[in-house]
């Protein structure tokens, strides 16, 4: 939240104390004529009262006013002969508070600017007040002036509040400053406006459809989980409503979640208890964490607060005095002498290794904190860059009441760097919110802050544990098979099968499993190595290039390309004739008709892949509707991500035509035969293959074999592999240098080709959530599973021959299959 500099920080509701003698001010020696320069404010102290004003470079208005007793003041510290005046207050004790005598009141502020609600005058005001004390407009990349030419010629005497709130928002989008804000009271609304730049968790909940604040607790809630797990016991938290959580771990590594450099106190007013009652928590959790071996500080929440409680903090972290933070007002109206901020050890210090992780969420005075951490030898920031707003708020009442705040100071490490903008970077950069990690139950982060010391976690599961769960399942009729493989550090660790391929075959692990959609991971991996070699563009347009023209919808301005297909952007849909193109086995008709009595699909359902896409892709074709493609005129080629089967398929017969042979041959050719996959094979017809695990129904709590199928669309997901075949493709997808899946290759499919939330993405057909990237399937009588993690290099591999209709238990018994397997995977030696 960081401290909003307010009237020269004159509040009357904060008490201001002395930097040296206790003693009281003297109304006498106080009185006077006061600038603080580069923050716009001028303050008249009288023998009994007080005045402030708003001075820009052209104009100066009214603040607030009082009696001098309100402020209840200690005696300020004066120098050169009483024309400098400095004093410390709660909330600014770590700089204090710089003024400059002034023989008399500027002229502009002898005639000031009127209370008003002229539209015309606010405008001016408003944007002279950014043009004067903005310290980033450079750095930010904001044209000002442009501003003004672009926005003067809308305002008029005759504008409403709300249209007037709106343009000045306007001016302030783009900013990308979390310290620059607007609030009024309009119609009697409080209305706010924030030009905090865009971040990942503001997205998702956006599309999520819950506010940021909600969504933020709720990801807090279960990072604070995860803690407690990674520490193996209950934390501490310092009191009921104090944002700080620790425990120390029996690997003997404490934990703190620093939640916010403020709000210790339940008054948020009382900025004095604020900063005892911080200090009060550090000096006990400090106590508590003294004999680890290493202290992990999850920063990645902190929203802010008060430059001094996080000094306070840095303190137990220093061994000798030492300055460690600087700052300066910086603007058009002045460009202040840098002050730094020199602490002294705490009476006990900790001289072990930190790691110190941050988020773009971290901002303001945890930024500042992070700072004053990282110029100390045993500290590390792990995680991304924090949020580059670190200036305090400088706060300006415009003439018609209306609240503006902006960053007018410049905060510096010890060698002189700003960070305002870019945000403090991490030493080691890490994943900081990860999906993957919370559905595994662990922390990215963590774990890398672990291994820099020589630690790991895991929970206390073995493959023992795996199996026993597996057993359970099968007796309780979840699954009628399924084979597991497992990889640590790029290695098998582990491969079985349990229960039965079909009725008179056991499963094992070099038993085949039709993949479903794990098949496509197949297919993105001989694309990415297609695109390495130069035999196909990810931008090659499709239409032309696959045989045959699409017809899109006319709103498609932009082409289809091969990197559409890849990602499930490319705007073709999967309708009802994807379904539909399921068919039997033995004579072609329709799987669906057969199964389901609700559905119509055209009989019969087969159709030669080379007949079925231009079928569907064209709009004279015989599977065509409107669903096969996006009909929102708002969205083109690229834009939006939207499963696609058919798309996949699409990219199969692209490179099939690229290649000038058949996609089964060149799959081989390109990949099953170099990496020795000889289990791994598409079975076009869904029964070409013998001794492939059979598709299990579940019914009336029995599993009964579907009809042998196979699919119109099969490159989307009728290859069949063992897992111990998809354990060697694994390898090598994790390998260093691999011969076949090189380094380029690697590269080229695991970078996101369509950006989604919380820095998850698409790339080549893989799902990406940061070091993950993870595929799953499922199909009539198939769920599968394949998770890397390049960061570890450990895998997963999981084939079951059943669907979970009818069989709900089935997505239970994955979740905690996942963490069971994936934790013991991390605790094998």
């Amino acid at each position: 939240m960081k401290t909003r500099m307010k009237l020269a920080l004159l509040s009357t509701v904060l008490l201001i104390t002395a930097c040296g003698s206790d003693d009281k001010a003297k109304p006498a020696k106080l009185a006077g004529i006061y600038e603080q320069a580069g923050y716009g404010n001028i303050i008249v102290f009288s023998h009994h009262n007080y005045e402030t004003y708003y001075a820009l470079d052209k104009f100066c208005w009214r603040g607030e006013q009082g009696a001098l007793t309100d402020l209840n003041m200690s005696a300020p510290n004066f120098s050169d002969k009483g024309n400098h005046l400095s004093f410390t207050m709660p909330g600014a004790q770590a700089f204090p508070v710089q003024l400059k005598r002034l023989n008399r009141l500027p002229d502009k502020c002898r005639n000031p600017v009127a209370p008003t609600q002229s539209p015309r005058q606010n405008f001016e005001l408003f944007w002279h007040t950014i043009n004067d004390l903005y310290a980033f407009l450079p750095e930010r990349q904001i044209d000002w002036q442009q501003r003004y030419q672009q926005y003067a010629p809308l305002i008029s005497e005759q504008l409403t509040d709300e249209v007037l709130f709106t343009i000045f928002a306007q001016m302030l989008a783009g900013f990308n400053d979390s310290h620059t804000t607007l609030s009024a009271e309009i119609n009697g609304e409080q209305v706010d406006y924030s030009a905090a730049p865009a971040n990942a968790i503001a997205a998702y909940a956006a599309a999520a459809e819950i506010s940021t604040e909600e969504l933020l607790s709720d990801m807090r809630t279960s990072a604070l989980e995860l803690m407690q797990l990674y520490a193996g016991k209950a934390l501490t938290q310092a009191d009921a409503e104090q944002p700080l959580w620790w425990a120390k771990s029996d690997n003997n590594v404490g934990y703190i979640m620093l939640g916010a450099l403020g709000g210790y106190a339940a008054d948020e007013r009382d900025v004095a208890g604020d900063f005892n009652l911080a200090t009060a928590a550090f000096a006990a959790m400090m106590a508590d964490l003294a004999g680890t071996d290493a202290i992990i500080i999850d920063n990645r929440f902190n929203e802010g607060g008060y430059d001094d409680i996080g000094s306070e903090l840095v303190r137990y972290f220093l061994t000798q005095p030492q300055a460690v933070l600087q700052k300066q007002a910086k603007n058009r109206l002045a460009t202040t002498g840098l002050v730094s901020l020199k602490l002294s050890p705490a009476a006990t210090t900790y001289t072990k290794p930190v790691l110190l992780i941050n988020s773009q969420q971290s901002v303001s005075a945890a930024e500042t904190f992070s700072i004053m951490m990282k110029s100390l030898p045993q500290v590390t920031l792990l995680g991304e860059a924090s949020n580059g707003a670190l200036s305090d708020m400088l706060q300006i009442a415009l003439p018609n009441g209306w609240l503006l705040t902006l960053s007018n100071e410049h905060y510096l490490d010890m060698q002189g760097n700003s960070y305002e903008v870019t945000g403090i970077p991490a030493d080691i950069e890490t994943a900081v919110f990860s999906l993957q990690d919370n559905a595994l139950s662990r922390v990215q982060a963590y774990d890398t802050a672990l291994s820099l010391v020589n630690k790991s976690f895991a929970m206390p599961f073995s493959f023992n544990d795996v199996e026993a769960l597996i057993a359970e399942a099968l007796q309780q009729k979840t699954l009628p098979g399924i084979a597991l493989a497992a990889l640590k550090n790029g290695e098998p660790v582990y491969s079985q099968g349990f229960g039965k391929a079909s009725e008179n075959q056991p499963a094992t692990s070099d038993t085949a499993f039709f993949l479903a959609s794990v098949s496509k991971v197949f297919n993105g991996t001989l694309a990415a190595i297609m695109a390495a070699d130069g035999q196909i563009s990810p931008d090659l347009p499709v239409s032309g290039n696959i045989g045959f023209e699409l017809t899109p919808p006319a709103h498609f301005s932009q082409p289809i390309l091969f990197k559409h297909l890849l990602s499930h952007t490319s705007g073709i849909l999967d309708s009802e004739h994807v379904n539909c193109g399921y068919f039997q086995s033995d004579d072609g008709s329709s799987l669906y008709n057969a199964l389901f009595t609700a559905t119509a699909c055209p009989e019969p359902a087969y159709q030669a892949l080379e007949v079925f896409l231009p079928n569907y892709l064209q709009q004279s074709g015989n599977r065509y509707t409107q669903g096969n493609y996006q009909q929102d005129d708002n969205i083109q080629p690229g834009d939006n991500f939207a499963y696609s089967n058919v798309g996949a398929a699409a990219a199969a017969l692209l490179m099939s035509a690229r290649a000038g042979k058949a996609y089964t041959e060149l799959f081989a050719e390109k990949l099953t035969d170099p990496l020795q996959l000889t289990q791994t094979r598409w079975d076009i017809t869904g029964n070409s293959i013998a001794n492939t695990a059979t598709r299990y129904a579940k019914t009336d709590g029995e599993f009964i074999a579907y009809p042998a199928y196979g699919a119109n669309s099969w490159p989307d997901g009728f290859l069949t592999a063992s897992a111990n075949d998809l354990a060697k493709f694994a390898m090598a997808l994790l390998a260093d240098n691999h011969p076949v899946i090189t380094a380029k290759v690697q590269n080229i499919m695991f970078s996101p080709l369509h950006q989604q939330h919380l820095g998850q993405g698409i790339g080549y057909f893989w799902g990406l959530d940061h070091s993950y990237a993870s595929h799953d399937g499922a199909d009539p009588g198939v769920t599968t599973l394949l998770l890397l993690d390049r960061a570890s290099r450990n895998a997963l591999i999981v084939l079951i021959n059943a669907d979970d209709v009818e069989n709900a238990e089935l997505n239970s018994f994955i979740e905690q299959l996942q963490v069971t397997a994936w934790h013991a995977i991390w605790a094998t030696n």
